[in-house]
């Protein structure tokens, strides 16, 4: 089952195989298979390709190249079900947990933001690279809310949501989102 994709510097193209409970490198063909990523073991294990481990990996997105070089990892995947933001570094293909603690958040987030080390997050489903911001922009599927993900600062703050279950327009703090899953930025 596969989650997200995402298409790589070189022309290979990163998928989140949900179902495997890893990531798949294929080649531009999208049928060779490169490399898996991680031991197809739920858990929640940094290190290389073959000792890695995720639950139910599902989102994905490329750090631009300023910010990949300060944080040392390229990719931002939402390991949906450790409740964890991981990083891989494409160089040597490493993950390692770069927000989250693995345990489930059970309160909605609020204004004041918290360091991504302690963070507790719940049910991260997608990630995109809002450019504006200079921040990863994460669905928090099991608060209802959006969080934005500073990679240099390494916080985890409020974007938007009450954290309420449901479909309310508003503004930021007002609007209600049901389960948010998907993002994709539109700066245009």
């Amino acid at each position: 089952l596969p989650g997200k994709g995402l298409l790589l510097p070189d022309g290979d193209v990163l998928v989140s195989d949900t179902g495997h409970h890893s990531l798949v490198v294929l080649e531009p063909d999208f049928e060779a298979v490169r490399t898996r990523i991680g031991t197809g073991s739920r858990g929640l294990l940094d290190g290389d390709a073959a000792t890695a481990e995720f639950s139910e990996p599902q989102g994905v997105c490329l750090l631009p190249p300023d910010i990949a070089t300060q944080v040392g990892y390229d990719v931002v995947i939402a390991d949906t079900v450790n409740h964890t933001l991981r990083g891989l570094q494409l160089d040597g293909l490493r993950v390692r947990t770069v927000a989250g603690t693995g345990g489930q958040r059970m309160t909605p987030l609020d204004a004041t933001g918290s360091a991504a080390p302690q963070a507790e997050l719940s049910s991260p489903w997608d990630v995109a690279w809002w450019p504006m911001l200079r921040k990863v922009v994460v669905a928090m599927a099991g608060t209802h809310q959006l969080a934005t993900f500073d990679p240099v600062t390494r916080s985890v703050e409020l974007l938007a949501g009450t954290g309420h279950e449901g479909l309310v327009d508003g503004d930021l703090h007002t609007a209600w989102f049901a389960q948010p899953s998907g993002l994709a930025i539109d700066e245009t």
